[in-house]
């Protein structure tokens, strides 16, 4: 697959249902052995698809947000979400941004459409004129902490998440120039 073949386009709500099937699947190939068990196998496609429905309803009305697929042919990649910060914390750090999700199909990690993705969202934060952002990741994910890491961002807060199924250590990553996403892809 060349890169020419990709085409990235916003999201629309009938494309939720195979956004929901990607960021399980995501899931499952990323936390394996690093979350119970028991907590990838509760995850829904119908309460999923239903997120992700909400949030492209959410996303067509901002001018600061969206939902950004990548797609070879009808076969959907990845995809990246941003918006406002959600978190008082990190806006009161200056981070007025936040990537809230972005996830890659197993067979694409590593070739560079996590970092075009990242670029998207920075570039339409940036038109949005919001200039810093920031993101929340797995601290046991070493491989997305890495990724985060090289693109410029700086650990910026952590937290602790209680679950029923386990308690989860999560670190912020943040960039409080979102034009240092562009330096690092343009390198």
């Amino acid at each position: 697959m060349r890169d020419a073949d990709i085409r990235f386009h916003e999201a629309a709500p009938q494309d939720a249902p195979e956004i929901a099937a990607l960021h399980i699947a995501a899931w499952h190939d990323t936390y394996r052995g690093i979350l119970p068990q028991d907590m990838l196998d509760s995850l829904d496609h119908g309460q999923r698809t239903d997120l992700w429905t909400r949030v492209i309803a959410v996303k067509a009305g901002q001018a600061e947000g969206a939902v950004v697929l990548a797609r070879h042919g009808a076969r959907l990649l990845g995809f990246v979400s941003y918006g406002p910060q959600r978190e008082s914390d990190l806006r009161g750090k200056g981070y007025a941004g936040e990537i809230e999700a972005l996830y890659l199909d197993r067979s694409v990690q590593g070739r560079g459409l996590g970092r075009r993705l990242l670029q998207m969202a920075a570039e339409g934060l940036m038109r949005a004129n919001i200039a810093a952002a920031a993101l929340w990741v797995l601290e046991a994910n070493q491989s997305a902490c890495g990724f985060y890491q090289a693109m410029g961002g700086e650990i910026c807060g952590t937290q602790i998440e209680i679950r029923p199924e386990a308690t989860l250590q999560d670190r912020a990553y943040g960039w409080l120039d979102l034009s240092r996403i562009l330096a690092v892809t343009a390198a």
